[in-house]
């Protein structure tokens, strides 16, 4: 993994981090790729939790709208995939579920908007071979979707660490016409 990328998604709720997402970045870092990104879909507030996961070394983006508000699953996914698409990485890493929702749908419609395959619940990864609750063993591979189970614990920062500065992508990066995102835009 030492040449890929990684893409972490991550939900924060009620200023928490999904703990199914957090296993799933600590799996990426542990994996020392070329870089792990962690992209989270929320509110600005959300930034100073980014900046704080900065401080392992990830490249932080928020997409945040006030557009954005509101959206189902499936506008989610479609809002993700485009910012997934423009930062173009290897792989990604999902947890199965937020904890507020419950519903495991949004990685599986995001490989879908991707064009990606799908691994799911995975519960550890070790030098690029995972191992599945089924107990199947997979290797990583290129444009695959992996959710992971609450295995592990992202570690801490080190206290010599830096904060680094999070990317915010609105929908004037990602330009969703208003009446496709948001509550208007969500069938559900």
């Amino acid at each position: 993994m030492k040449n890929k990328t990684i893409l972490v998604a991550l939900k924060y709720f009620k200023g928490e981090l999904n703990p199914f997402d957090a296993s799933a970045l600590e799996c990426a870092l542990s994996l020392n790729p070329k870089q792990v990104i962690a992209l989270a879909m929320a509110p600005l507030s959300v930034e100073q939790q980014l900046k704080d996961i900065s401080r392992l070394g990830v490249r932080c983006v928020l997409v945040s709208d006030k557009a954005y508000a509101g959206s189902d699953t499936i506008v989610t996914s479609r809002i993700l995939a485009k910012a997934i698409n423009k930062l173009n990485p290897d792989v990604v890493f999902c947890g199965r579920q937020s904890v507020d929702g419950d519903t495991a749908q949004v990685p599986p419609m995001l490989a879908k908007q991707l064009g990606f395959d799908i691994k799911t619940k995975v519960i550890s990864c070790e030098q690029a071979c995972c191992t599945l609750r089924s107990g199947e063993k997979v290797d990583l591979k290129d444009k695959t979707i992996y959710t992971f189970e609450k295995f592990c614990t992202l570690r801490f920062p080190s206290i010599f660490s830096k904060v680094g500065m999070v990317e915010i992508l609105s929908n004037n990066d990602l330009n969703f016409s208003e009446d496709s995102v948001g509550l208007k835009g969500s069938p559900t």
